[in-house]
């Protein structure tokens, strides 16, 4: 009976661990969209923009956020998009012409395999993955060949959340 309940216990926490990490997502999401339509529309006015987020929820109440706020953005996810016509789905934020600003993308959908270029030079993580070698394999969808201009990477990270721990397992695994 106690390695049924250590077993119960153990998906509890994992359970509630998972719903931690979401909802931290998701309280970030009104402070980080007032942040992003400034750096889209005064701070970086001709810069494309690369969010990548971990949840398709969190994916989804950003992009309305930003489209309800007059910017124009595309949503790539795994639900609405497949892996088939998931590298057109990008051609929007690739396309300098384009008037496509942001580019809001899972992780899991977008984050390796394919080539996000000359596209986005501002790219921020709004959600973060325990694996660094998943964020790093995510953060070369736009340092590619044909990359004609510098990157600049931000990690969104809220003090005091799931992010603290999520962290500092990610800094234990880069060594």
């Amino acid at each position: 009976a106690t390695g049924l309940k250590k077993k119960q216990l153990s998906r509890q926490v994992e359970t509630l661990t998972s719903e931690y990490w979401r909802l931290t997502g998701k309280v970030k999401i009104p402070i980080i969209v007032p942040w992003i339509i400034k750096e889209c529309t005064e701070e970086h006015p001709t810069s494309k923009f690369m969010i990548w987020c971990w949840h398709i929820c969190n994916a989804e109440a950003l992009f309305t956020a930003l489209t309800e706020a007059g910017i124009n953005c595309i949503l790539v996810t795994g639900e609405n998009t497949s892996p088939l016509s998931r590298s057109d789905a990008f051609n929007p934020i690739r396309d300098p012409d384009s008037p496509t600003r942001i580019c809001i993308c899972t992780i899991q959908a977008g984050g390796t395999g394919y080539t996000i270029v000359p596209g986005p030079s501002r790219v921020i993580f709004a959600e973060m993955y325990y694996v660094p070698f998943l964020l790093e394999q995510t953060e070369d969808r736009v340092h590619r060949k044909g990359t004609i201009h510098p990157i600049h990477i931000t990690y969104c990270a809220l003090t005091g959340s799931y992010d603290d721990p999520l962290l500092e397992k990610i800094s234990y695994k880069k060594k």
